[in-house]
């Protein structure tokens, strides 16, 4: 395997995972009633910083977010269609900022 698919399925590992993430913190928070309603509190929205130091965060965000409101109860439509991408927007934006001020950018080495 070269190393262009062994990144390529790390990158899609490492969104897999922070989309089931996000699904099981958002699942969490539902059976104490605390990810819908009016106002929601979603622990899992914390995860929203990793895109900023990780871009394939942005796609298992996204994805996490859709999943995470079909399973949950007594959420709107409305926010079904629209929450992903509220969700993303923020990290997204932040992301080629944090990729110019990234240590490899700077010629730090790790």
């Amino acid at each position: 395997m070269n190393t262009k698919t062994a990144r390529g399925i790390r990158a899609l590992t490492r969104g897999a995972l922070i989309a089931s993430l996000y699904v099981a913190l958002t699942y969490l928070a539902s059976i104490f009633g605390l990810s819908s309603g009016v106002i929601q509190f979603r622990i899992s929205e914390a995860l929203t910083i990793l895109p900023v130091f990780m871009p394939e965060a942005i796609p298992g965000l996204f994805i996490g977010c859709i999943l995470s409101n079909l399973i949950t109860p007594a959420v709107h439509p409305l926010d079904i269609v629209f929450g992903p991408s509220s969700s993303t927007d923020q990290p997204s934006i932040k992301t080629p900022w944090a990729t110019r001020l990234s240590p490899s950018k700077r010629g730090v080495t790790r």
